[in-house]
């Protein structure tokens, strides 16, 4: 690995593993060796926050700026602002069942990528707070986005906030994991 630092892990369809790295890049570990990629090879940023594959096999990068990347095809795609997202510091990435990918980003809220174009929710829609750090389905198909302002849900296309008002312990969300029962569970500062 190009630096010890990891910020982010996905295991893809055929088990190769993909590693983002604080500075060193995007390393793909298959057959027992690492490959690394850079911006030199087109990645957004050398610190990579964030990486998922979508169903299709492509696989989303989010950076410490400079936007969201793609890879499919042996190829990289760079989105920024320029695009349509709202903000080039990616934080996490989720795609739903319905085939939309979800971006959270640092400081311009989520997007919703969808046949190549980019929907932003912020405060203005009931997002609590601008700073994205988790997105995570639940088996019912709701989608839930922590924030650094506290929770949020989004259940037949309706954004509700739930915040230290509603009982949540605090106000920032980190991470969040449903369990085999349907119970959500999140980790907070």
């Amino acid at each position: 690995l190009p630096k010890s630092a990891i910020f982010a892990l996905e295991e893809d369809r055929t088990g190769t593993l993909w590693v983002g790295t604080f500075g060193g890049g995007l390393s793909r570990y298959r057959n027992g060796k690492f490959e690394t990629f850079t911006t030199k090879d087109g990645l957004a940023n050398d610190t990579i926050l964030a990486v998922k594959e979508d169903r299709e096999g492509t696989i989303w990068i989010g950076s410490n700026g400079g936007g969201l990347t793609s890879y499919a095809d042996k190829r990289f795609k760079v989105y920024t602002t320029a695009d349509g997202l709202s903000n080039d510091i990616i934080a996490c990435i989720q795609q739903d069942r319905e085939g939309d990918l979800w971006i959270g980003t640092r400081t311009g809220g989520l997007n919703r990528f969808r046949d190549g174009a980019f929907t932003v929710f912020g405060p203005e829609q009931g997002l609590p707070s601008q700073e994205v750090r988790a997105i995570h389905e639940d088996s019912s198909g709701s989608l839930w986005i922590g924030t650094r302002g506290g929770l949020a849900r989004i259940v037949d296309g309706q954004l509700k906030a739930i915040t230290t008002r509603h009982g949540l312990p605090d106000r920032i969300v980190y991470w969040i994991l449903e369990d085999g029962r349907g119970n959500m569970w999140m980790s907070s500062g």
